[in-house]
């Protein structure tokens, strides 16, 4: 009867334990069974995965000292949050950083352990970090986003075209992604494609991952390529051209009510003299004004 009444304290002790889990360490915590214990667990679908987690863990008589132990792990394995509290709440400094994380060629991990934001995509990349087979350090990991941080506050603090890409110009958003497509520099992030402020952020961040600083030395003394310049210089100049298409396309000729026959003369006039209807009526009118309305010297007369 003690065993039983010990049973169920322990249950409800790692009950406790499992189900305040956040859904990172809920899967950081199956997938360290999976490669500890059995193998069985990397099949607990994300659906009810804590709940699933204790089913298959009381099916073992040591489920407590499995969860303690793992625990343990998990505090000496997953970088803590203050580390990423710079990156909350900012998709672009997210997906600039992913991708400049997943560019050196020394560290090997994973970004697809959780879903496939950004941020989940930062947090699999560094809770399953590894130096060679060796699971890197806490240290090693808060080493890493610390100069990531670096690069992101130094190419940030350099950029000059977040504010020329307006965040309420749905059109001007859409027509630098579909240029950024053209040129094969829109980066990878999955997005919601409808949220054009998302659109916007992916945008900025391509732009801001062109010749980007590598380390801290290169940070130091970082200024914006020669090729990024031009780059960024072409891509405004396209857009500014296209606007003036735009509002060619939508300006309206002005309309002189003329009659039939009047009409019929300023197009004979016009073909003869080789010249548009509206450059002639310019010449005319101008020659008339001169003639009715100036002085010999070329002050108006009314």
């Amino acid at each position: 009867m003690a065993y039983m009444f010990n049973n169920y304290d322990q249950k409800k002790y790692v009950e406790k334990k499992v189900m305040s889990l956040t859904d990172r360490e809920a899967i950081w915590l199956r997938d360290y069974l999976a490669d500890t214990i059995n193998e069985n667990f990397s099949g607990i679908e994300f659906i009810n995965l804590k709940k699933n987690l204790l089913l298959e863990l009381y099916e073992y008589k040591d489920f407590k000292k499995i969860i303690d132990e793992s625990m343990i792990c998990m505090g000496s394995s997953l970088t803590p949050e203050k580390y990423f509290q710079w990156l909350s709440g900012n998709l672009r400094a997210q997906i600039f950083s992913i991708n400049v994380l997943q560019e050196n060629r020394h560290h090997k991990s994973s970004i697809d352990n959780y879903d496939s934001s950004a941020m989940n995509n930062i947090y699999s990349f560094l809770d399953f970090l590894k130096f060679g087979d060796s699971f890197a350090s806490l240290d090693n990991k808060a080493d890493i986003l610390t100069l990531n941080k670096i690069i992101w506050d130094t190419v940030s603090g350099e950029e000059n075209y977040s504010k020329w890409l307006k965040g309420e110009c749905v059109k001007q958003i859409e027509w630098a992604q579909n240029y950024l497509k053209d040129k094969g520099c829109y980066v990878e992030a999955d997005i919601d494609n409808s949220n054009h402020s998302e659109i916007r952020s992916r945008v900025l961040a391509s732009l801001d991952l062109i010749d980007h600083p590598v380390d801290i030395a290169t940070s130091k003394n970082y200024e914006q390529s020669d090729g990024k310049i031009l780059f960024i210089s072409r891509m405004k100049k396209a857009w500014t051209q296209q606007k003036q298409r735009d509002e060619g396309k939508t300006k309206k000729p002005y309309h002189l009510p003329l009659t039939k026959e009047t009409k019929g003369r300023l197009e004979k006039m016009a073909e003869v003299k080789g010249l548009s209807q509206t450059a002639l009526l310019d010449i005319l009118i101008n020659s008339a004004y001169n003639l009715e309305f100036l002085d010999v010297d070329g002050n108006e007369i009314f």
